[in-house]
């Protein structure tokens, strides 16, 4: 299966969108620009643009600003993700100005930017959408958990997973199913191997797989 066909998967089927014309159609997704992450909303319906703390500020406050989303190839994804959903009548990128990208800053540290922005993508996703200012139309900014107890979160759920897949992996391997003969060279996978072929059946073998992974 390509990329598109994945994609398609993904997007709401067309007689839905047209028993039900008002739904609103977009994407969200996160971007890498350099070190910093941030959440980014493509919004098919009216055309708008919502950026999460790209340009976060250092002071302890929440402003509306100018983005310039040719720095994180905005123009670029607005074209590639247009193309992968099917959006036909979309408007050109040079055709989008300051009154179609609305971009919210706040404060930032310069190292909790991963986990709010996961926060971010969690609560537009999952929770409420896009919330937006009646008077304005601009975001409003979510409500954040502490970042370290965020962590403590995700790695938690992190550790679950290569739990359960352990056990799936072993299961699969028990039923004499075809093995996996090719490994990677690189001696951060050959370690990875030889915790999988001991077993994650233990905390402490988990946590050492996931510190291996963090060096890939």
């Amino acid at each position: 299966m390509d990329i598109k066909q994945m994609w398609q998967q993904l997007c709401l089927p067309h007689d839905m969108l047209e028993e039900y014309p008002d739904i609103s159609h977009g994407v969200t997704f996160g971007v890498q620009h350099r070190s910093h992450w941030f959440a980014v909303v493509f919004k098919q319906d009216f055309q708008e643009i919502y950026v999460y703390n790209h340009i976060f500020l250092s002071s302890e406050q929440v402003e509306r600003v100018k983005d310039e989303w040719e720095t994180w190839s905005g123009p670029q994804l607005w074209t590639l993700v247009s193309d992968l959903v099917g959006w036909d009548t979309v408007i050109q990128p040079k055709e989008l100005d300051d009154f179609y990208i609305k971009s919210l800053s706040w404060y930032g540290n310069g190292s909790d930017c991963g986990p709010e922005m996961i926060q971010v993508l969690l609560e537009l996703i999952l929770e409420n959408g896009v919330v937006v200012d009646e008077d304005t139309q601009w975001p409003l900014k979510p409500d954040f958990t502490c970042s370290h107890l965020f962590r403590e979160q995700m790695l938690h759920e992190i550790l679950i997973s290569a739990q359960d897949s352990y056990f799936v992996w072993k299961s699969n391997h028990t039923m004499a199913m075809l093995e996996v003969q090719h490994y990677d060279n690189d001696i951060i996978m050959e370690d990875i191997q030889s915790i999988f072929e001991d077993g994650l059946d233990n905390q402490c073998n988990i946590q050492e797989t996931i510190k291996l992974l963090t060096r890939l």
